[in-house]
């Protein structure tokens, strides 16, 4: 029963990934080329942002790995998913820069367009947490290789 909540996690942390991604996939699709799409998701020249940009590919980029090795139950999963998760947050807490990867600003017009008015920072955070901690738990590094996470590790 653990592989089916890590196919599951593996598949919410991918949508994730994939919606962080979006932005750029749409502009690629609309034929706009690529270095358009840096220098919008940039939103200048210089150091500051390319390293938001980079950043933010990274975040992107360690989600989907995360996802996919929390399907396939990889040990270093949940060390994937926490590094993208401490780049969402160095993200969060700069300046808000161009809307490409301004995630809050994302988050919260899809909050808005659902009816929802609430700043959904310390919701996504929370919920990005929630997931973390599930991810570990249902984690192949407890030596559980498919026993239930509630029989505790296979060494103990």
């Amino acid at each position: 029963m653990v592989w089916a909540l890590r196919i599951c996690l593996g598949l919410l942390v991918l949508a994730y990934a994939a919606w962080l991604a979006w932005p750029v996939a749409d502009l690629l699709a609309g034929g706009v080329d690529l270095a358009e799409v840096w220098r919008l998701a940039g939103g200048g020249a210089g150091i500051a942002a390319t390293a938001d940009v980079a950043v933010w590919i990274a975040v992107i980029l360690l989600y989907a790995l995360s996802g996919l090795s929390t399907g396939a139950g990889l040990y270093w999963a949940p060390g994937a998913y926490f590094l993208a998760f401490a780049g969402e947050v160095l993200l969060s807490v700069r300046d808000p820069g161009p809307a490409l990867i301004d995630i809050a600003a994302r988050s919260a017009e899809g909050l808005r367009q659902a009816g929802l008015i609430v700043d959904p920072a310390p919701l996504a955070i929370a919920g990005l947490l929630v997931a973390g901690l599930l991810i570990v738990a249902v984690g192949a590094w407890r030596g559980q290789k498919g026993v239930s996470w509630t029989e505790g590790p296979a060494w103990g």
